[in-house]
């Protein structure tokens, strides 16, 4: 087995259960519609691979985080745009966490404890938004991160975990420590998370 450091990034749709037993049908349709031109394009774009999927979610490793970040903020601002003249109850949103770690290769598929804090951070995230990261052109994530920000720790990864969101024109901030003002989801909706090991 191969062992790498890769960023990995995992996103599914928020409230899916609810949207299929409503409108199964219309829901699938649009999750298709959203994968075919939004997610799929944006993680090719940013150079990553889609190595498994669920009903509702995607999980994708990319060479660097910084294109992992990158593309998670094209794929929410490209969703909210797609979806913006749907009807609010009937919208897909999603929810990304995005961990760089270890992983190891097995066939196509990826294992190892990125893919497993990936997965436990992306039910934290908040669902939708839109967002242009500072991390985009300011170097490595670290240098945008707080330092001594409290972070509730991901179960069952402990409290050697922290996390942060990105919000839509300011920054870093802690998920105790959102933007001191600005309303709506352009200006105060983390679009992604992220995490740290310290």
């Amino acid at each position: 087995m191969e062992r790498r450091l890769a960023a990995i990034l995992v996103a599914d749709v928020a409230g899916y259960s609810r949207l299929t037993g409503v409108d199964e049908e219309g829901t699938l349709s649009r999750y298709a519609r959203l994968r075919a031109e939004v997610i799929d394009p944006a993680i090719a774009d940013h150079s990553g691979r889609v190595f498994k999927t669920t009903g509702d979610g995607v999980l994708a490793c990319f060479p660097s985080v910084v294109e992992a970040v990158r593309c998670a903020a094209q794929i929410q601002q490209s969703a909210a745009e797609m979806s913006a003249s749907t009807p609010s109850a009937d919208r897909i949103v999603l929810r990304i966490g995005i961990h760089v770690g270890d992983v190891v290769s097995s066939g196509d598929d990826l294992l190892g404890e990125a893919v497993n804090i990936a997965a436990r951070l992306e039910p934290l995230a908040t669902p939708g938004g839109r967002s242009r990261p500072t991390a985009s052109s300011g170097g490595p994530i670290s240098s945008c991160a707080p330092s001594g920000a409290s972070t509730p720790p991901i179960s069952p990864i402990g409290n050697s975990t922290h996390w942060w969101s990105l919000w839509a024109n300011r920054g870093w901030r802690s998920p105790a420590s959102p933007p001191s003002s600005g309303t709506g989801p352009d200006r105060s909706t983390p679009a992604w998370s992220a995490t740290s090991r310290s």
